[in-house]
């Protein structure tokens, strides 16, 4: 298995879908949620 298969799992409409599902905001709540929940310091 290639060590970076991440870098092409989505392509055409389900990274165009990927993009558009969560919001900027949601993906800060989520970063914010997990740092604290994680005891990492930004």
């Amino acid at each position: 298995m290639r060590t970076n298969w991440f870098e092409d799992l989505f392509h055409g409409l389900a990274l165009e879908f990927s993009r558009n599902a969560i919001t900027p905001q949601e993906t800060e709540q989520d970063v914010n949620f997990l740092e604290m929940e994680l005891g990492l310091l930004r």
